[in-house]
C-alpha cells in the first residue's frame, strides 16, 4: 500500500477527494480477511504529500506541519495494526538551477536533504520526528500517581495490544552509488535497515536510534 497526506484525512477531519485513511484502511483489512487472511498490512510508500518539486504543493515535506502530520500518522498507524511501513526516500534528489549550480530538490517526501548537492545530509523536519519517537522509553506515567487509562480504541479496528512497541530504525544515508547518475533519492536494500520504518512487535519499550 502506498499512503500520502495530501489525498485525504486521517479520520474524517476534513472533506478531500478520497475517503479518510482509516475508512480505506477497513476496506482493505476487510478484503485482507476475507481473501487472505493474516497477511501483513505493509505501507511500502509514505509521506505527508506526494509532489516532489520545489513548490507550495510539495512543502509540508520539509515544514513542521508535515513534521506534525507524520507524528499523528505513525500513531494512527500503530492503533490500526499497520505491520510495517517505509518512508518514501532516504534524501532529496537533487537538480541544477538555471546557473547550472545544484540544488536539493527539498519537496520529496524524505528524511535528509541530498548530500551532493548540500555538502552534507541535514535532517529535515520529518526525519526529527523520527529521531524523537526512537528515543521513546514506552513506559506509562499519570499525574499524581494515578493508574494510567486505557488507550481508546483506535478508529479502525477495536483495539491496540497493550504490548504493541514501535521501532523506528534511522539511519543517516551514506551516499551509495550505482542508484541513478549520481547516487540521489537512494532507497535502501530491503534487508538492510531502513529509515522512518514502522514495525510492530511484542516488547515493554520502544527501541531503535541513529
Amino acid at each position: 500500500m502506498h499512503y500520502y497526506g495530501n489525498i485525504s484525512s486521517l479520520d474524517g477531519e476534513y472533506d478531500a477527494t478520497f475517503p479518510p485513511f482509516t475508512g480505506m484502511l477497513k476496506t482493505t483489512l476487510a478484503a485482507r480477511d476475507r481473501f487472505c487472511p493474516a497477511s501483513p498490512i505493509q505501507i511500502t510508500e509514505w509521506g505527508p504529500s506526494y509532489h516532489t518539486d520545489n513548490s507550495p504543493d510539495a512543502a509540508v515535506n520539509a515544514s513542521n506541519v508535515g513534521a506534525a502530520w507524520s507524528a499523528a500518522f505513525l500513531n494512527l498507524m500503530l492503533q490500526c495494526g499497520i505491520d510495517d511501513a517505509l518512508y518514501l526516500v532516504t534524501t532529496d534528489l537533487r537538480r541544477q538551477d538555471k546557473a547550472g549550480k545544484w540544488e536539493t530538490v527539498w519537496g520529496w517526501p524524505s528524511l535528509f536533504t541530498n548530500p551532493n548537492a548540500c555538502g552534507h545530509a541535514y535532517p529535515k523536519a520529518p526525519s526529527h520526528v523520527f529521531d524523537m519517537v526512537a528515543r521513546l522509553e514506552g513506559s506509562a506515567s499519570s499525574p499524581r500517581g494515578r493508574a494510567p487509562s486505557a488507550p481508546s480504541p483506535a478508529p479502525c479496528r477495536s483495539g491496540a495490544d497493550p504490548g504493541d512497541r514501535v521501532e523506528l530504525r534511522c539511519a543517516p544515508p551514506r551516499g551509495r552509488r550505482g542508484a541513478g547518475a549520481s547516487g540521489d533519492g537512494v532507497r535502501p536494500a530491503a534487508r538492510r535497515r531502513r529509515p522512518g520504518l514502522l514495525r510492530r512487535s511484542s516488547g515493554p519499550r520502544s527501541s531503535g536510534g541513529w
